[in-house]
């Protein structure tokens, strides 16, 4: 593009700046200048520290913050994991009583199996049958 396709654009923005804003412009360059280049004063320093304890101070609370956050995470963690456990132990020991119970019924299993069977059909027995 040439300068004649920005010079409309140019002539725009120049306008803008001149008139929309009530200080003039070479006030705004001329602080951004100083700004930019007065590192040394006293009040530049002054400003500096006070932005620099703010911001720590800021900091601070955000951490301060976060580790509350944290701590309420940890008990509620905590308490999870001692439900968890309660249960754990809960379910263990019906886990024991159900293995007992059961060795309980395999022992008289074992029992009805090695008990003497009987020698014959009792006589009502027989007289059911159809084809005796």
């Amino acid at each position: 593009m040439t300068w004649f396709a920005l010079k409309p654009l140019a002539l725009a923005a120049w306008r803008v700046l001149t008139i929309m804003i009530p200080i003039p412009l070479a006030l705004i360059v001329a602080a951004g200048l100083w700004v930019h280049f007065d590192k040394a004063s006293a009040v530049r320093k002054a400003v500096n520290k006070a932005v620099s304890e703010l911001v720590a101070g800021a900091e601070i609370d955000a951490l301060e913050a976060k580790l509350a956050a944290e701590r309420d995470l940890r008990v509620f963690a905590e308490g999870r994991a001692s439900a968890l456990a309660d249960a754990n132990r809960h379910f263990e020991e019906q886990r024991i009583a159900t293995e007992r119970e059961n060795e309980g019924l395999s022992d008289e299993i074992e029992q009805l199996k090695a008990g003497a069977v009987p020698d014959g059909v009792d006589q009502p027995l027989f007289d059911r049958m159809h084809n005796k």
